[in-house]
């Protein structure tokens, strides 16, 4: 059994009513399975392939087909001292043209290095909280079956959270 399907079967979730968001290559991640019938109702990609665009060429066409195709809508978030904000801004464009929902955010430099940019997904989360976590909810239908407001992304801000303290 896959994880996914394993998370739709648990009795704290509501199956048809799940979203996906990933920091860094989690974002790469997350852009190929919005094309996938996963079943997500919405995407957050952070800062996803921001330092493998300019390097890997295959990547670049290969994110773009899935902008294209995805299936849900997408909430593209970098700090504008990331490494490079041409992902988020290229396959914004895509889904724009595709006629696909999506929406995209360039916060202010976060830190002072390219590095500290890169980690705004992991440690700025008291800037990016108000834009994310609301994005899910509109997306996440029926309205009739909502749960608490955003309580699948603050487990994943405190399981972000963990991760970071552990890494340093």
């Amino acid at each position: 059994m896959s994880a996914l399907e394993w998370l739709k079967a648990q009795p704290f979730t509501a199956g048809r009513r799940l979203a996906v968001a990933g920091c860094s290559y989690g974002g790469i991640k997350t852009m190929l399975g919005t094309e996938r019938p996963a079943g997500y109702r919405a995407a957050v990609n952070f800062i996803g392939a921001a330092q493998s665009w300019a390097p890997i060429p295959e990547i670049r066409e290969r994110l773009a087909t899935a902008a294209r195709n995805a299936q849900p809508p997408v909430f593209f978030i970098q700090a504008e001292n990331d490494y490079d904000l041409k992902p988020s801004r290229v396959l914004a464009a895509e889904m724009q043209r595709a006629g696909k929902p999506h929406q995209l955010k360039l916060y202010p430099p976060f830190g002072s290095s390219r590095l500290d940019g890169n980690d705004f997904c992991v440690t700025g989360v008291e800037l990016w909280g108000g834009d994310v976590f609301p994005f899910p909810e509109t997306h996440l239908r029926p309205q009739r079956d909502r749960l608490t407001p955003s309580w699948p992304f603050r487990i994943l801000t405190l399981l972000l959270r963990r991760t970071s303290d552990s890494i340093l």
